[in-house]
């Protein structure tokens, strides 16, 4: 059975896990501590450290918090792209500062490259516990993409890893800032030692979730739960949200002013500004001939910040302005976030329970069926003088029937793999990532039939 390799697994991990945390300690107590994640042999085997199931009881004290940035904290936050006046496109293309406002981090691993973005060669890896988070501006809860809105304010707990060539570029004053560990080598297997070396449990991913299936579950337990109590849906991610809608028109708005400007770039990130009435037919003409000219006349109004006032005249509203805006008009009626989605949060949330039920009613079958095995093998043993009802042995007879179906079926599919477990009993599995291996028989080898 699948629970029976997962615990057989875990063992193993939690095994290898203890030994390179046991270096990883010693090593620490030199005060020239160096992560070295150069090694691709020593790499292998912290990359067997991970994946490790989660606490339900102590999640918030598991959790930590993972951002690569090229830009160190000022003020003891991380700041967003926007509040840090970067810059964007050329001027071929046109430039604009950027309208992003929201923080994003990752949990328990520093996420790979992706079509978002590729993270490898950041100076900077801030560490933090999410439980020192404030969650009050938690936009989205994801194990590879949750973000804030606004700045992410930092604890003492903060740890930044920093190549050890990039620490030299440090002044003083940064130095003591912060808590240090600076590497060389690799710099996820770097994020995976470091979280070792916290005895926190680091993690891999896929596009949208960890590789562990029972901390996938144990996120969106606690993700529904987290929702409720703030009356927000942590679920939705940053794309397709009125942030990634809003940052996105802006950018293209303030890029055709650049060019119709000689040059100037438009910055309406704090304060509003004049527009003509010539601007604003160029930018809703540009917005209606790009792949969005599905959107209603309103509605490239409100993504292109733009507002007509009383005497006619038309303005570009600031950053904040339009957010509230389109919180307003799309969220009916309200100024809060929580109103946006608020049918799609409802319906997701019920799925995501309906899900639950389903997970918890295998869960328990899977149970059931692993106590009538383990009734069988102590009989099989002869030491407790057991004896199987007749439905038990139908049980036992079905289950064994839907085994050799499988069978068939991997043995049609692809390549088999064979191994035994510790306890001399035999799995079953295929080469492709999408079927586990399976328990063929759970009886001794002498009584075994296969």
């Amino acid at each position: 059975m699948v629970r029976i390799e997962e615990e057989g697994i875990q063992k193993i991990t939690q095994k290898q896990y203890n030994k390179q945390r046991e270096r990883l300690l010693e090593i620490a107590k030199n005060s020239d501590f160096i992560i070295d994640a150069s090694d691709e042999t020593l790499n292998r085997e912290i990359g067997e450290c991970c994946n490790l199931v989660f606490s339900e009881e102590n999640l918030e004290e598991e959790l930590m918090i993972v951002h690569a940035t090229d830009y160190f904290p000022k003020g003891g936050e991380i700041r967003t792209s926007r509040n840090s006046n970067v810059i964007q496109g050329n001027e071929e293309y046109g430039k604009n500062f950027s309208h992003r406002n929201t923080l994003h981090f990752s949990l328990n691993h520093r996420v790979t490259a992706n079509d978002g973005g590729d993270w490898s060669d950041m100076k900077y890896i801030i560490m933090m516990p999410f439980k020192d988070l404030d969650k009050t501006n938690l936009a989205s809860l994801n194990e590879v993409d949750s973000y804030v809105e606004g700045n992410l304010p930092l604890s003492h707990n903060t740890l930044i890893l920093v190549n050890e060539e990039n620490y030299e570029e440090l002044s003083e004053e940064q130095r003591k800032e912060y808590n240090f560990i600076k590497f060389k080598g690799d710099a996820k297997v770097a994020v995976q030692e470091a979280l070792i070396l916290l005895g926190k449990k680091p993690q891999r991913s896929s596009m949208h979730s960890f590789n562990n299936e029972t901390n996938q579950r144990i996120m969106l337990n606690y993700r529904m739960e987290l929702s409720k109590k703030l009356n927000r849906n942590l679920s939705k991610s940053h794309f397709g949200s009125v942030y990634h809608l809003l940052e996105n028109k802006t950018m293209i708005r303030d890029r055709i002013l650049y060019m119709l400007r000689d040059g100037r770039v438009p910055d309406t990130r704090y304060q509003e500004q004049d527009i003509t009435f010539d601007e604003v037919e160029k930018i809703i003409g540009e917005i209606e001939d790009s792949q969005y000219g599905h959107l209603d006349f309103l509605n490239k109004y409100i993504l292109s910040g733009i507002e007509k006032t009383e005497n006619g005249e038309y303005r570009l509203l600031s950053d904040d302005e339009n957010l509230e805006r389109a919180k307003r008009m799309w969220g009916k009626g309200s100024d809060s976030i929580d109103e946006i989605y608020y049918d799609e949060y409802n319906q997701s949330y019920q799925q995501e329970l309906e899900k639950k039920k389903e997970a918890d009613k295998f869960r328990e079958e899977e149970r059931k069926k692993q106590e009538l095995i383990e009734k069988r093998r102590r009989i099989l043993d002869k030491k407790y003088g057991e004896t199987l009802s007749i439905e038990e042995e139908q049980e036992l007879e079905t289950m064994k029937r839907e085994y050799l179906m499988d069978l068939e079926r991997i043995s049609e599919d692809g390549e088999m793999a064979y191994r035994l477990n510790s306890d001399g009993e035999l799995y079953l599995g295929v080469s492709d990532e999408k079927t586990y291996y399976r328990i063929l028989d759970l009886m001794k080898q002498n009584e075994r039939n296969v």
